[in-house]
């Protein structure tokens, strides 16, 4: 792509679009490791309500099952935060339109156009389903693979995004 031309993503943001960037974010922040234990707590919380079950305690198997649903439904309880917080959203289901030039960055909704340059950038991270691009802490901005025209223009952008942005991160 030329300075001129910009690499051009488009998309809805629609509640699919909403938890795929949380999840991909949230990935981000709670470390695999911390994942892994919750889920084995979660499996233990309910062989302990079996076990309870077993002896006849239902009262403490049922205190230990909703532990353990808890713990083993988090990504059902995320997506109904998501879900409560996305209804409140007045970008909600908006079309999202995505220009990437070499020296900025600019961004459109029926209700917001914005342009950043590229030393704002923090953090650009792959994911499976799109790039989550930082402008610090939990400040980000998702950008989805489907949006892309080409596959041609999806390798262009992670080539800008390498060249661009000092840390970048493939998941």
């Amino acid at each position: 792509m030329g300075d001129s031309q910009p690499i051009v993503c488009e998309f809805v943001f629609s509640l699919d679009v909403a938890v795929q960037a949380y999840r991909a974010h949230w990935r981000r922040i709670v470390r695999k490791p911390f994942q892994i234990i919750l889920t084995v707590a979660g499996m233990a919380n309910c062989v302990l309500a079996a076990i309870l079950v077993c002896r006849g305690q239902l009262v403490g198997a049922a205190f230990w099952f909703v532990c353990a649903l808890f713990l083993l439904g988090r990504g059902f309880l995320n997506r109904l935060s998501i879900a409560r917080y996305f209804k409140k959203r007045p970008d909600k289901n908006q079309h999202v339109r995505f220009e990437f030039y070499e020296e900025e960055v600019r961004s459109s909704t029926a209700g917001a156009t914005g342009t950043m340059e590229w030393r704002m950038f923090t953090e650009a991270r792959k994911c499976d389903k799109g790039y989550l691009l930082y402008s610090g802490g939990r400040i980000f901005q998702w950008v989805a693979l489907n949006g892309f025209k080409s596959e041609k223009d999806r390798e262009a952008f992670e080539e800008l995004l390498k060249r661009k942005i000092a840390r970048f991160i493939s998941l």
